[in-house]
C-alpha cells in the first residue's frame, strides 16, 4: 500500500507537471503572439494579467493535489487505526488517484481553454 500511494502521488506529479508545463508553454505562446501583433502597452498589461491568472490556476492545481495527499494520508492513518489491514490503505489510494486523475482533467481543461485563447490572439495578430 506504501508503494501504491508513492505511485499514486508520482503519477499525480506527472500530471500536474505535465499540465504545467503545457500552461507554460501556452504562456510563452501568448506572450509571441502579442509580441508579433505589436500590441499596444494595454495589451501587454493584459497578457500579463492573464499570465497571472494561469499561474494561479497552476498554483490552485498543486494546493489541490497536496491536499488530497494529505486528505489521503489522514484517512489512510485513520483506517489503520480502525482496521489495522491493506484492504482499508488499498481503497484510501484507489480515492486518491480519482481525486488526483480529476486534478490532472482540469489542469489539462483550463489548459486547452488557454490554447484557444492563445490560438484567438495568433489569428489576430496574423490578420493586422
Amino acid at each position: 500500500a506504501g508503494r501504491a500511494d508513492s505511485d499514486l502521488r508520482a503519477a499525480g506529479e506527472a500530471a500536474l507537471g505535465a499540465a504545467e508545463e503545457r500552461l507554460r508553454d501556452l504562456d510563452a505562446r501568448l506572450v509571441d503572439a502579442l509580441r508579433r501583433a505589436g500590441a499596444a502597452e494595454a495589451r501587454e498589461t493584459t497578457a500579463a494579467v492573464r499570465l497571472r491568472e494561469a499561474e494561479a490556476r497552476a498554483d490552485d492545481m498543486a494546493a489541490r493535489v497536496a491536499g488530497l495527499e494529505g486528505q489521503s494520508a489522514a484517512r489512510r492513518a485513520d483506517d489503520d487505526r480502525r482496521y489495522g489491514d491493506a484492504g482499508a490503505r488499498a481503497l484510501t489510494a484507489e480515492a486518491a488517484a480519482a481525486a488526483s486523475a480529476a486534478c490532472a482533467r482540469e489542469a489539462e481543461r483550463r489548459a486547452g481553454e488557454l490554447a484557444a485563447r492563445v490560438d484567438t490572439l495568433e489569428r489576430e495578430a496574423v490578420e493586422r
